[in-house]
């Protein structure tokens, strides 16, 4: 669990790695990665916004 929450908070959402990780991530990896990112605003705004496009899309599933 901890390699793809780590993943989701560090590496830069355009990274083909941050990609691959999103789809590899279990729900409760996107909700802890979404917590974090949005208590660290500061250069995380691209990886929140895609943790949560994540998010809304397994919603929908």
């Amino acid at each position: 669990m901890t390699d793809n929450y780590q993943a989701l908070i560090t590496i830069p959402a355009t990274d083909c790695n941050f990609i691959s990780t999103l789809g590899r991530a279990g729900n409760d990896e996107l909700t802890k990665a979404e917590e974090y990112l949005r208590t660290h605003p500061f250069a995380n705004k691209t990886r929140l916004k895609a943790v949560q496009r994540e998010i809304r899309k397994r919603e929908k599933k």
